[in-house]
């Protein structure tokens, strides 16, 4: 959803600065709400409506007029595009994404805004970062906005979260994304401090203080929030990458099981997306030792192995993938999941068909 397919009241203004108060307070007042001291103490119905008219472009009538707290002036009507409605699968959330600067991320980051949500957009890659708020932000500035932050540093994942909620009230979806290739090292020659370490540290422990700080703030606030993370294909083979990276993405699914069987007495999801090769930035860290420096190279190799033919994957589609599992509409069961994007690559056993094949031209 584009910010001029309807008209947003206070669509850029934060609902939650004092300056805006009196305009929660009519709304929920004209809904049969009480008001509240502090964004915290509303309840999830409270919420819906809050978010509802002050985030999104209006309600089942197609308009409703906001007012001021016993002045009874008019603060804006709210005109709805209905061919959108069906659009806003995100609008009014508010979303952690981190490494989010590049690759899947920006493009999660993007997709999101897209579809309603306000984004903050993590990542170490300060430069980077910035300019992707920019493109994705628009007229409507404070749809997306940049934090720095160090998935390895707790210190900073904690602030991350903190900066989230003192921006836009609250947090609804944690994608913890974030993450490296690690050393091309064999077992037999690992660096075990600066590869397999540092590898564990961003692959893993980083996604575990996302989920920690992430859950910590949707408990404390009765939010039924959806975490995310990214891991991969080899998250169910081994050998097809590094050794380090290929046990960081086994480890992370352990943890997005282990989280989503704790969380889920407080309503909250937890699952990962285990995206094939794709061309990022990322991946070209690790085919560049083969010569492949473009984006084409990298789905040219990955389509001369890949069992669904005829398409490429790219980073949007994990993104849609990522949307899915964010939803509270289309995914609200679902947790505890590894949602594999791999057009069917790790259910096929390449070896026994490439056999059959043989034995069938002979």
């Amino acid at each position: 959803m584009t910010p001029d397919s309807a008209t947003r009241p206070l669509g850029r203004q934060n609902i939650y600065s004092k300056a805006s108060r009196l305009d929660l307070d009519a709304v929920l007042a004209a809904d049969g709400f009480e008001p509240v001291e502090a964004i915290s103490e509303l309840r999830d119905d409270e919420k819906e409506v809050a978010h509802e008219v002050l985030f999104d472009s209006g309600d089942g009538g197609g308009q409703r007029e906001a007012r001021r707290r016993g002045g009874g002036e008019k603060r804006t009507t709210v005109e709805v595009d209905e061919n959108v409605k069906g659009r806003r699968r995100k609008q009014g959330k508010v979303a952690i994404i981190t490494g989010a600067a590049s690759g899947i991320g920006e493009a999660a980051a993007k997709l999101f805004v897209e579809n309603g949500a306000f984004v903050v957009v993590a990542d170490i890659q300060e430069e980077l970062g910035l300019k992707v708020v920019a493109s994705i932000a628009g007229p409507d500035v404070d749809r997306a906005i940049y934090k720095k932050c160090d998935v390895t540093v707790e210190k900073q994942v904690e602030e991350t979260v903190a900066f989230a909620i003192e921006k836009y009230g609250t947090l609804d979806i944690m994608y913890g994304n974030a993450g490296i290739l690690g050393p091309m090292d064999s077992i037999l020659d690992m660096d075990m401090e600066d590869g397999f370490d540092r590898t564990m540290a961003v692959n893993l422990r980083g996604p575990a203080l996302c989920i920690k700080h992430a859950a910590r703030a949707m408990v404390k606030r009765q939010v039924r929030g959806s975490i995310i993370c990214t891991a991969s294909t080899a998250s169910v083979l081994g050998g097809m990458v590094p050794i380090a990276y290929n046990t960081s993405k086994h480890g992370l699914v352990g943890l997005v099981r282990a989280a989503a069987s704790e969380l889920g007495k407080h309503g909250i999801r937890v699952n990962c997306v285990s995206p094939y090769i794709l061309a990022t930035p990322l991946a070209l860290s690790w085919t560049s030792a083969m010569g492949i420096n473009n984006a084409s190279g990298i789905e040219a190799l990955a389509s001369s192995v890949a069992n669904l033919k005829g398409v490429a994957l790219k980073a949007k589609h994990v993104a849609e993938a990522a949307l899915f599992l964010a939803s509270d509409e289309s995914s609200v069961y679902v947790s505890g999941q590894n949602l594999v994007v791999d057009g069917g690559f790790t259910v096929v056993d390449n070896s026994i068909t490439m056999l059959m094949e043989t034995q069938i031209k002979q």
